[in-house]
């Protein structure tokens, strides 16, 4: 095995080792006394560092919407909470589509549709999605938004609850890359930690 090999298999073994680290205090927290909007906040921000990310986003199902709740972007200093208005880049996303049928339009509402997870390694070529949303907040934030996951909220057959996602991958020195399959099971780890925590804070879910 050459060194670099070896470098390489310490590396991944440091950064998984951090990655449990990091999920036992979040579970040890979810243990504890907390307030759930500073517990979304904490999760979103250990999300974007441990699987490696730009931005975290999460949105809670509320009737016919996805609305948010926290959104984070380390490249951007971005850390809103809570109350986005119903215009613009943070306005509710609609699940069902003019017919009244579940929308697949926009990632998100796909995530929620079909219950599942949705990786998108490139969305300036997405045919079959409305992409106006990234778009708009691109332009307004001078940013550009290129991978995206998006992974549903679920806790004890609860669910979908929500979607956590997640906006452009890095490796390790910092390059945008694809979501990996290592990504996506991480991020389903920490979507089922949200899932926790608003079963937790909405005891009548249960």
């Amino acid at each position: 095995m050459s060194p670099e090999t070896v470098s390489a298999s310490e590396q991944a073994f440091r950064a998984l080792r951090e990655q449990l680290r990091e999920l036992t205090v979040l579970c040890a927290a979810m243990g504890q006394a907390f307030e759930p909007q500073s517990m979304e906040r904490r999760i979103v921000t250990s999300a974007s560092r441990m699987v490696g990310v730009d931005g975290c986003s999460l949105y809670r199902t509320q009737g016919d919407q996805l609305r948010f709740r926290v959104v984070k972007s380390t490249p951007l200093g971005l850390m809103a909470v809570t109350d986005f208005g119903e215009e613009g880049v943070f306005a509710p996303i609609a699940l069902l589509d003019a017919d009244g049928a579940p929308s697949r339009d926009t990632i998100a509402a796909r995530a929620i549709t079909d219950n599942d997870v949705v990786n998108v390694s490139d969305v300036t070529r997405l045919p079959n999605y409305d992409s106006s949303r990234v778009a708009q907040f691109d332009q307004r934030m001078g940013y550009e938004t290129r991978s995206i996951l998006a992974v549903p909220v679920s806790f004890a057959g609860h669910g979908p609850l929500g979607v956590m996602q997640f906006v452009n991958a890095k490796n390790g020195i910092g390059n945008h890359v694809p979501f990996s399959t290592t990504h996506v099971q991480l991020a389903r780890s920490l979507a089922m930690l949200v899932g926790m925590l608003w079963m937790q804070a909405s005891p009548d879910l249960s």
